[in-house]
């Protein structure tokens, strides 16, 4: 956030730049920054006017911290409940402790995270409009002539429902499947996440948006995990908004915590924390117990619905347990499988190249320009180096086929890679 208000003020001081960007995009946190730029022509007056620059996140920072308060006082947020495992969870001992260890260890998780987002927001965009504007250029307020991209992830599974009251002692999980068996038992066996990027394209552009990820998924369903001849798993369309409010698609962008919504994800995470034969037991005990409720760190999308519906206040329990029935699938931060928000852009920028849209000049390279927040491009840890051939993964860890280490070390994600060029050295 703080790098995105320098550079902006940056963009505006050196000129009539803004009317020359042509996409913007952004993952996880970066998209806090780039929603309330788009939606708040106040926030944009603020970082192109003459007051300090540290005055203007000063005052964004009380504006949050105002929103937040007020929601804490309404009950909106940080109502914890306490976490209930499940029933084939081991012994009450050690259901007890388990539960015990994460009340104490999970103080900041909200709720529900797109409500927290939908108050982060609310700091630059008026609190009535959070839960109702899109991306769309129609609706945008701050640069309509550019085309927006912004990356969530989608697990390879994912609990819906979960273990979240007394009376409710069953889960209910969903596995993502792409086009065909083959490329779904390859996504599956790299137990790899999806990127998903939401495209709001420039007013009066030729092209179309919507969600957009790579060939092998395009025809996204999720099918019920289990299953028997009796009773045979079911399987439903993704069904992913067509038009997702910028609570959504912030919160989304920006879930840090959400792979704990993957049982993949965790397990694999429990596997390399706790390795060996000797922890085992440990290991197979706490799998049985999950999701513990951390479920609801992945941003919901919910069936029957174009967008998230402002969250009703005070949060029950009942109301949660009412409201995850509905939930189709979750998503979790972009940054878990590309953190730095260009390979999404620059795949979009190519494509609308090749449909030859009249509103783009392409017979000039792109000009981009990367705000990370890594070590930079001279260091060997950084982002950037993943989109060039031959990039080191993880450690020199390999993948498996076109899936590779992710972001996370525990997470596969397909190949970053977009340029053909091997990275740069340090002095070029």
């Amino acid at each position: 956030m703080n790098d995105a208000f320098a550079v902006a003020r940056s963009i505006s001081r050196a000129g009539p730049l803004w009317p020359l960007i042509t996409h913007i995009g952004s993952i996880s946190g970066g998209s806090w920054f780039s929603t309330q730029l788009l939606a708040s022509p106040t926030l944009l007056a603020e970082v192109s006017g003459p007051r300090p620059i540290d005055e203007v996140v000063s005052a964004w920072g009380a504006a949050y911290g105002a929103r937040l308060e007020e929601s804490l006082n309404l009950g909106a947020l940080w109502t914890w409940m306490p976490v209930q495992t499940s029933s084939i969870c081991p012994g009450e001992a050690f259901q007890k402790i388990i539960e015990t260890y994460l009340d104490k260890a999970l103080i900041f998780p909200a709720q529900d995270w797109t409500a927290y987002i939908g108050v982060l927001l609310s700091a630059s965009v008026p609190p009535g409009s959070v839960g109702n504007l899109t991306l769309d250029a129609s609706q945008r307020a701050v640069l309509p002539t550019a085309t927006l991209v912004q990356g969530t992830t989608m697990p390879v599974d994912a609990y819906t429902v979960g273990f979240n009251t007394s009376d409710i002692k069953e889960q209910y999980e969903m596995l993502l499947t792409l086009s065909d068996e083959k490329s779904t038992a390859a996504f599956t066996d790299a137990h790899s996440v999806l990127p998903l990027f939401y495209v709001a394209p420039a007013q009066g552009s030729s092209t179309s948006g919507g969600w957009i990820t790579h060939a092998d998924a395009q025809s996204l369903e999720l099918r019920e995990k289990g299953g028997s001849a009796k009773k045979p798993a079911e399987t439903i369309l993704a069904q992913l908004p067509p038009r997702p409010s910028i609570a959504l698609t912030a919160a989304a962008s920006s879930s840090f915590l959400g792979w704990a919504a993957s049982n993949t994800a965790v397990s694999d995470l429990l596997d390399a924390a706790l390795p060996g034969k000797k922890k085992a037991a440990l290991r197979t005990a706490i799998k049985q117990c999950l999701p513990f409720g951390l479920q609801r760190q992945a941003s919901a999308y919910f069936e029957g619905t174009d967008r998230v519906s402002n969250v009703p206040l005070p949060i029950t329990e009942e109301m949660l347990m009412a409201t995850d029935a509905k939930i189709v699938y979750r998503l979790l931060d972009g940054g878990v499988s590309e953190n730095t928000g260009i390979a999404q852009t620059v795949g979009r920028m190519q494509a609308e190249c090749d449909a030859e849209a009249a509103e783009l000049i392409c017979d000039e390279p792109p000009r981009l320009l990367a705000v990370n927040t890594d070590e930079g491009p001279s260091s060997s840890g950084t982002n950037l180096k993943y989109l060039f051939s031959g990039g080191d993964l993880s450690g020199g860890k390999t993948g498996s086929g076109d899936y590779q280490p992710g972001t996370l070390d525990f997470v596969n994600a397909p190949s970053r890679a977009i340029f053909a060029e091997a990275f740069p050295p340090a002095n070029e």
